[in-house]
């Protein structure tokens, strides 16, 4: 006597017609069109892996910020190195996802430093400095680290540089990781 649902013995498994539905469903995996890949980032005369969209700079903090803000957005300071693996990773795999990359463009005005780098920067307070003494005076230890400002038009130029930033993310995360602080900075969750 047979038991439903099980074959007898030395029959397949599944029935034979879906030995054609298979066949049909992998040719049509194989040769369906992909997604066309993304070209990697390229890299500037400093060796930083660049993004078209990031903020092009006069490198002043407060004019910056409130260009972000008068764009309904917050302002992003991204710092990176050169030569460094997970600021690599962070372009190649974190931003290359376009859902990513649209919240992002969407929601930040995003400014790239070099951690090392000589470039003058102006302080929200006024102050000049190169980018690595702006890296100590915000204690940037590693990187990439981003750093996220506040949307509304609170001046920053009298608070105390670490308490200048509604939130940081030091470190490279994974593109979902990365989309839920995304989203939840845009939505100010980040007390």
């Amino acid at each position: 006597m047979m038991k439903a649902g099980f074959p007898p013995q030395g029959r397949r498994a599944f029935p034979r017609f879906w030995t054609p539905l298979l066949a049909i469903a992998l040719l049509l995996a194989v040769t369906a069109p992909r997604q066309p890949a993304l070209a990697a980032p390229e890299l500037d005369e400093r060796g930083l892996h660049i993004q078209p969209w990031f903020l092009s700079s006069f490198m002043d903090l407060a004019e910056d910020r409130a260009q972000a803000q008068a764009a309904g957005k917050r302002l992003i300071l991204l710092w990176e190195l050169k030569g460094c693996p997970y600021c690599k990773l962070l372009h190649e795999v974190t931003l290359a996802d376009p859902e990513v990359r649209a919240f992002m463009q969407e929601n930040f005005e995003t400014l790239q430093l070099d951690l090392r780098g000589p470039l003058e920067v102006t302080d929200f307070d006024g102050e000049q400095m190169g980018e690595r003494a702006l890296g100590r005076k915000y204690n940037i230890r590693l990187t990439p680290t981003l750093q996220f400002f506040p949307l509304d038009g609170e001046d920053l130029s009298g608070v105390a540089p670490k308490e200048r930033e509604v939130f940081r993310m030091p470190g490279y995360m994974e593109p979902a990781d990365f989309m839920q602080v995304l989203q939840d900075v845009a939505r100010g969750r980040y007390d």
